[in-house]
Formats: C-alpha cells, structure tokens, sequence
C-alpha cells in the first residue's frame, strides 16, 4: 500500500509539473506577442521556478522510493536525476531567475528548455500512470483473482474475436 501511495503522490506531482511548464510556456509566449511587459513575465515564471525545483527534486527521490529498479523505474531515474542535478547547478550559480532588462534574448532558450522539460514530465507521467495502475491492480487482487485474470486474458489472445 506504501508504494501505491507513492505512485499517486507522484502522479499529483508530476501534473503540478507539467501544468508550471505549461503555465511558464504560455507566459513566455505571450511576452513574445506584446501581451505582457517583461516585467510581469519575469515575475511570473521566477515565482514558480524554486517550487519547480523543489517539486523536482522530490519526484526524484519518490522515484528512488518507489522502488525503481525495473528497466522502467531506473530509465525514469536516469532521466529525473540529471535533470535534478541540472536544476540544483542553476540554483547555486543563481542563473535560475529569468532577468528583466535579459528576458527578450533569453526567450527562445527558456522556451526550448521548458518544452524538452514538458516532454520529459510528460513520458514520466504516462509511465507513472502506468506503474500506478500495475501496483494498484496487483495489490488488490487475490491471488486466485490473479490466477482467474492470467487465464482470461491468455483465453482473450487465443480466440478468434473478429465477431465483435
């Protein structure tokens, strides 16, 4: 039951981070329409840029937890880990923070790292959705309810079901 916890908890966060990259992406992209002055983008995208990192890091250490030592648990690790380190590195160089007067050059940047960083969310999420599922599915069967399951799906796979 533990690791189900932690494989929603990771779904809830993982959502929070894919709807701050989204949320930062729009922003940026309405500074490049002239719908906000840089002033309010930057304030915008700096105020959720530390919980981003914090959220971060904690998704990689739930991974860690989560017991993440299958091909996929340790694939999603070693995307989430890097990224982690990333973060923490432009944390302690205080180049996290998007500047005022830098933003319009900085823009196209910010833009392309925040979108590969949505299609890294995005994956993990699926799988997350995946795993959680998978730990949901056989922490409530029986095992003759697992027994009863094998055998529907290995009958499904056998017949002919082009009558449907």
């Amino acid at each position: 039951m533990v690791v189900l916890t932690l494989w929603l908890l990771l779904f809830l966060l993982l959502g929070a981070l894919l709807g701050i990259n989204m949320y930062s992406v729009i922003v940026l992209q309405d500074l490049q329409s002239d719908l906000i002055n840089p002033h309010d983008c930057a304030n915008r995208v700096n105020q959720l840029v530390e919980p981003e990192f914090a959220m971060q890091a904690l998704v990689s250490a739930l991974l860690l937890l989560a017991g993440g030592w299958s091909w996929l648990g340790l694939g999603m690790l070693a995307v989430h880990v890097p990224l982690s380190a990333f973060h923490f590195k432009a944390y302690v160089r205080r180049e996290h923070l998007t500047e005022v007067t830098d933003v319009f050059h900085t823009m196209d940047r910010e833009r392309q790292r925040r979108g590969t960083k949505m299609v890294v969310y995005v994956v993990t999420f699926v799988l997350v959705i995946y795993r959680a599922t998978q730990t949901a599915v056989n922490a409530f069967l029986t095992p003759e309810g697992k027994l009863q399951a094998a055998e529907f799906f290995k009958e499904a796979m056998t017949n002919n079901l082009h009558h449907f």
